[in-house]
């Protein structure tokens, strides 16, 4: 995750590489479980497009998929490595505003 985080031009400035290593967490776990584990598919859109474009909602629906395969629909998520808030009970990854890349 610190690596990625010197990656440029990504969506939401760090959000992007760390939603990355939670998925390539999950898909770890997978493989360690014999189960299919995670080949980066979402990763094409954590950076801009040919159009300099970030595709925010490509990503999102990538994730959100992926996840629900690695880790189980959303609200019984489970992981021996990562554990998943409910954002429904509290909400820990809010942003207010627009987050500049200064």
């Amino acid at each position: 995750l610190i690596a990625k985080a010197a990656w440029m031009q990504t969506i939401e400035k760090d959000q992007g590489p760390f939603d990355e290593t939670v998925l390539e967490i999950l898909g770890l776990e997978a493989r360690a479980h014999g189960e299919k584990g995670y080949d980066s598919e979402c990763a094409q859109f954590v950076f801009a497009n040919a159009r300099g474009n970030h595709e925010v909602a490509l990503y999102a629906q990538c994730w959100w998929r992926v996840s629900e395969r690695l880790a189980g629909p959303f609200g019984t998520r489970r992981s021996s490595v990562i554990r998943f808030a409910d954002p429904r009970v509290a909400d820990v990854n809010h942003v207010v505003g627009v987050r500049g890349l200064a």
